[in-house]
């Protein structure tokens, strides 16, 4: 071993002139001696009991020395190991990436061996028209390529050519399946060759080249990753061509025809014409659709959609296509086929459970052919057909507030009179009879009415009418509204739970729509100039909310339990409803009073020119009496027009105030003239006297033709105090028809009836117009004064 030392140390240079080994061996001796002193003296120190110390220090001097001698010798030698280490790794590293190069030109000669293995396999494959395995050698030279990335060795020009070669044999494997497909999946379309009237059809047949079977093109388009777009297309034209067709026009029919190798599938009909029994049709075509439907996925499943995605595996084509149309296939159905086998009536819903088998059949066979995926354990169509309750709930409740618009939207001069039991919040007829059976309202004997009538009997009773609404006419529209809500009721009574909780609801939203649609729809008419259409409208909002009072009540038993011991209540739409007739009658019948008052205006307004001459046709006389004729027939028309719609006190108060514009013009116009004549003091005064005999029966409380009588109402006012110029009116007849003296004693120093009904300024006025200029009529005009 020391030789090799040396001849190492020698070799590079560094070897010392001393022969270390000698050195080494001497030493060695050296330290055997002494330790052989060492151990005479020990032996003679504690066995011979000798005393041997000088002999002891100079062998202890001889051991230090040796000691010494191989700490220099240690340590010239690791000083001499030390300077080779660094020229002893750069040799190791060269070496090491060597290696490296060499391990990594094997690993790409062993790629370009595979490649080349590969590309020979595939061109007999290709040869020999086996797709699949060709597909798949490709694929590892594909692996082979990429596997390559990061090497230095790849910037060859033969990885460059094996790259070429790559796409090239893609491009034309793909070039050979894509044109297998085309042969084999074939499309008519409307509008191909421009013939519109076309019927979509659709053709398979892959057995018509030899060569090629169904199975080995899709393993080799799965292989080549091509597969799914090309289903992914077959699939949109299928549900735009085919399955929506199906779904949305009941009257297709599907024609599948099967030949040796061939099979083709037609879709007749699908224009969508209508024939004479389309509307039974659309009740019950459930089961049309559904047959048509599957008769057409099952010919996609049995000759194409069945075969395989790879060799060794389940998974089939019929996978990757439902996975692209299933869902829109389900929605389609649901939203517009299963919505209208939902039943109209509580029979129908009985009755339902044959839909429901049709539908899990068809569910059924949906999984038998895979087009539902396994991971869907429930599908929307379970789940509609389970929910009928809850559907057959909202279509009655689209049902019944689409008639309650069509209610709304009807015309409101159409009215009636409501009779007593209305008036009461009472139903009559037929409806009060379903109401009875709905809430099990049960008549008691007559000899416990009598005892309770007898008992209960209160010392000082209220009047009849204490909770009764006046009496009025509402439009038939708003009865047929109040009736339906009661029908939907009397409906939920019979319900399950679900569809009486939303009937209950749909009965709210009615007066909610009511609210809405009425004001907003009948806005201009009531703005036109009918007079009696505001007042009816308000009459319906009291009417309405009238009846929703004790509405609630009448139905609470029998529907605490289905509404999870809520209270059935109406009572919060109260406020809402009456406001709204409110406001439409203050507003509009505000306005309406408004240019009611303005035409009397205009009709009155010749006045003013009496004595210039009113008309040049007419006498003036002739031509004011027709002015002031002309108001009272539009007093007598809109109180014709009112009377039953208002209730009494606003019709009194409405026509007193149109009564008191035409009386305070006409005496404003008499009170303006300059110059009476005595022939125009008498013309006029019975102009004022027409008046005053006609506005009695403007307030008339019942016409002759009246068979009714009218209510009776201790409260009434008379219109006396409602009309508040008729003291105006009766004091001018009095200064036309009287002497100054009697005006003056009238007036009475200010505190007569005369300064009740005219101010200072008129009187005077008056005086000035009606007598001549003399010192009388000055003293006269003098004491008029307050």
């Amino acid at each position: 071993m020391s030789s090799l030392v040396t001849e190492a140390l020698a070799s590079a240079g560094k070897l010392a002139k001393d022969d270390w080994n000698v050195k080494i061996s001497k030493l060695a001796a050296r330290a055997f001696d002494t330790k052989r002193e060492l151990s005479e003296c020990i032996e003679e120190e504690f066995c011979n009991f000798s005393s041997l110390r000088e002999s002891c220090e100079d062998t202890n001097a001889k051991l230090t020395e040796i000691r010494d001698e191989a700490h220099r010798l240690e340590k010239s030698l690791e000083t001499m190991v030390q300077d080779q280490i660094p020229d002893t790794t750069k040799k190791f590293d060269q070496l090491a990436k060597e290696h490296s190069k060499t391990v990594e030109l094997v690993q790409v000669l062993e790629k370009l061996n595979f490649a080349y293995f590969y590309f020979r396999n595939h061109e007999l494959d290709v040869k020999h028209k086996n797709l699949l395995q060709a597909s798949i050698k490709l694929e590892k030279v594909k692996q082979c390529i990429e596997s390559a990335n990061g090497m230095k060795m790849v910037e060859s020009q033969i990885y460059k050519a094996l790259k070429v070669e790559y796409h090239l044999c893609k491009e034309q494997i793909l070039y050979t399946l894509d044109e297998a497909w085309r042969d084999s999946v074939l499309w008519e379309l409307p509008g191909d060759n421009g013939d519109m009237t076309r019927s979509p059809k659709l053709t398979i047949s892959f057995s018509q080249n030899q060569s090629l079977s169904s199975q080995d093109v899709i393993y080799a388009l799965y292989v080549c990753g091509t597969l799914t777009y090309k289903v992914e297309k077959l699939a949109k034209h299928c549900i735009e061509h085919m399955i929506k067709p199906c779904i949305l026009n009941p009257g297709c029919d599907v024609n599948v025809k099967q030949n040796s190798g061939t099979a083709s599938v037609m879709l007749n009909n699908c224009d969508g014409a209508e024939d004479e029994n389309r509307e039974e049709k659309e009740v019950c075509n459930h089961d049309e659709i559904f047959t048509n439907v599957l008769k057409f996925l099952q010919f996609l499943y049995d000759n194409l959609l069945k075969l395989k995605l790879e060799p060794e595996k389940d998974a089939v084509v019929m996978e990757i296509f439902s996975s692209f149309i299933f869902e829109e296939t389900i929605k389609l159905i649901v939203d517009q086929c299963l919505p209208k086998t939902v039943p109209q009536t509580k029979e129908g819903l009985d009755n339902y459970h044959q839909v429901t088998e049709c539908v899990n059949k068809f569910d059924a066979s949906l999984r038998k052919i895979k087009f539902l995926p396994p991971s869907v354990e429930k599908s929307d169509l379970i789940s509609y057909v389970a929910d009928i309750h809850i559907h057959f709930a909202s279509r009655r409740s689209i049902d019944i507030l689409a008639e309650a618009r069509r209610l709304m939207k009807l015309d409101l001069h159409d009215t009636e009179e409501i009779n007593d039991n209305e008036r009461k919040a009472e139903l009559t007829g037929d409806a009060y009879n379903k109401v009875r059976e709905a809430v099990n309202i049960k008549k008691e004997p007559e000899f416990i009415e009598r005892g309770k009538e007898l008992f209960w009997k209160p010392e000082h009773p209220l009047s009849d009418n204490t909770l009764c609404l006046p009496r009025c006419r509402v439009s038939k529209s708003a009865k047929s509204i109040l009736k339906l809500a009661y029908t939907t009721l009397c409906e939920a009574t019979k319900s399950s739970d679900q569809t009486a909780l939303k009937l209950v609801f749909t009965t709210e939203q009615i007066f909610e729509l009511y609210m809405a649609v009425v004001p907003i729809y009948h806005k201009k008419l009531f703005l036109k100039i009918v007079p009696h259409i505001t007042a009816v409208f308000h009459n319906d909002c009291w009417f309405l909310s009238h009846h929703l009072l004790t509405m609630g009540h009448q139905f609470t038993n029998k529907l605490k339990s289905k509404l999870d011991g809520k209270n059935l209540l109406f009572v919060q739409l109260v406020p809402r409803l009456r406001s709204i007739g409110e406001i439409c009658c203050d507003e509009l019948h505000l306005a309406q009073l408004r240019r009611q008052r303005d035409q009397i205006m205009e009709s009155l307004a010749p006045l003013r020119n009496f004595n210039s001459g009113m008309d040049a046709k007419l006498s003036k006389y002739s031509a004011a009496e027709r002015t002031v004729k002309q108001t009272l027939h539009q007093l007598q028309h809109l109180r014709k027009v009112w009377k039953g719609v208002f209730p009494s006190n606003i019709l009194q108060r409405s026509l007193a105030l149109l009564t008191d514009t035409a009386i305070s013009e006409i005496v404003s116009s008499i009170c303006s003239m300059e110059d009476i004549s005595s022939d125009d003091s008498i013309q006029l005064k019975m102009i004022c006297h027409l008046m005053q005999d006609q506005v009695p029966l403007v307030f008339k409380q019942q016409d002759e033709d009246d068979e009714q009588p009218a209510e009776a109402e201790d409260s009434a006012t008379p219109w006396q105090r409602e009309v508040k110029k008729w003291q105006r009116l009766n004091e001018i007849i009095f200064v036309l028809d009287s002497s100054m003296t009697k005006i003056v004693d009238r007036w009475a120093e200010g505190k007569g009836p005369l300064s009740m009904a005219f101010t200072v300024a008129e009187m005077k006025s008056l005086i000035r117009a009606l007598f001549q200029n003399t010192e009388r009529r000055a003293n006269a005009i003098s004491k008029i004064r307050l």
